[in-house]
């Protein structure tokens, strides 16, 4: 199942015990796109529909309560670089903030590491489908 109901800090600890630490916004939209031109992408970088590569408020649904829930990773299909459930299922953490990036960044320099609270990405099995679940690409500098 996905790690839910931690804390940004919780989850920010846990990356650093493990000696590594969570992407940046921009690294992890980098990741979820994985070069793919499509809205929606599947291993070979073919067009899927969300429902494919994404748990949401449409497909998760509990068949005995009819509620939504999250799944096991791995179930529907990988983007093209491999990695499983950047769409839908939970919320991911970043290691950036929400708030008004230093100037013109260059690549790989980190956002905000001040702001109104944690950048997540992904989207959720509770949410509607929409355009928020769409990755958007990499962002370098405002923005």
């Amino acid at each position: 199942m996905p790690a839910a109901d931690m804390s940004w800090y919780e989850t920010y600890t846990y990356a650093t015990w493990l000696d590594e630490r969570l992407p940046t916004e921009a690294e992890w939209e980098y990741m979820a796109r994985a070069g793919c031109g499509n809205v929606y992408c599947g291993r070979g970088g073919e067009a899927r529909a969300l429902d494919q590569v994404a748990w949401t408020r449409v497909n998760s649904f509990d068949p005995e309560t009819y509620e939504p829930l999250a799944h096991r990773v791995r179930q529907l299909e990988p983007n093209a670089w491999g990695f499983y459930d950047m769409l839908g299922n939970v919320w991911e953490y970043t290691g950036d903030w929400h708030g008004p990036y230093p100037g013109t960044a260059p690549r790989g320099v980190k956002g905000p590491t001040r702001g109104l609270g944690p950048a997540v990405r992904g989207g959720s099995y509770t949410a509607t489908p929409s355009v928020d679940l769409l990755p958007r690409r990499a962002r370098i500098g405002p923005g």
